[in-house]
């Protein structure tokens, strides 16, 4: 039989494992991020920003992720918000309220619409050129050619200025430079596939980047020296 004394030491060891078990373990707190709606993420990569066009919901977030091995930043080219400085392995988040289409470069790699840039489309507005998100109406017939350089100096251009059915064509020649095609039913056509290049110079992400355009076609290119891809459909 126990004595008084472990009789006493025994009751306040069951009442301190009681009392253990009665209070709640600690409670980490939430960080305010957790609570952000991601639509889309970015890559930073030297020096270019992947993907190039993001579209996102009223009121979700874009993270961007800082993949390379050099500092860069993420501001508006309106200069209504930036990131500051971004040291490789950082990450920044912001969110858009509102709809609209939102570009952004790196202060130290381009400046806006050019080098390392890109956009943020929120809601469903019109993608810059014109595309618009959901399925594209097919268009009567064949629209008008559009000739790389007589009519445009560069593909870019001759994209953004073609229509639905139409057709670039593409003279040969090295061309240095991205396209990003949003309008739908378009052929985009080199006139010689060895001879009519277009070359990343290992800088761009992708030579060809379609986005939420219906029946587009690239025919008879060579795409060289592109970080990514050489073409690209999202």
């Amino acid at each position: 039989m126990l004595g008084s004394a472990a009789m006493r030491r025994l009751a306040t060891a069951v009442a301190l494992a009681a009392l253990l078990l009665m209070t709640p373990g600690p409670v980490e707190a939430q960080d305010p991020a957790d609570e952000a709606s991601y639509g889309a993420s970015v890559s930073a990569i030297d020096n270019l920003f992947t993907p190039e066009i993001v579209r996102i919901d009223v009121g979700e977030t874009v993270g961007w992720t800082m993949d390379g091995r050099s500092p860069h930043t993420v501001q508006a080219d309106d200069g209504s918000w930036s990131s500051g400085n971004l040291d490789p392995g950082s990450q920044f988040d912001r969110t858009f309220d509102a709809e609209g289409v939102f570009p952004f470069f790196c202060r130290y790699h381009g400046r806006p619409g050019i080098g390392m840039a890109a956009t943020v489309v929120v809601g469903d507005v019109p993608l810059p050129g014109g595309g618009v998100p959901g399925p594209d109406d097919t268009p009567a017939g064949p629209a008008s050619t559009v000739h790389v350089p007589d009519d445009a100096p560069t593909i870019q251009d001759a994209v953004d200025r073609a229509r639905p059915g139409g057709l670039v064509l593409i003279d040969p020649g090295v061309y240095r430079e991205a396209v990003v095609v949003t309008t739908p039913y378009l052929t985009i056509r080199g006139m010689d596939r060895s001879n009519t290049i277009l070359e990343g110079n290992f800088e761009l992400a992708n030579g060809i980047h379609v986005i939420e355009a219906d029946g587009v076609a690239v025919e008879n290119l060579t795409a060289r020296h592109f970080l990514l891809n050489g073409f690209y459909w999202s």
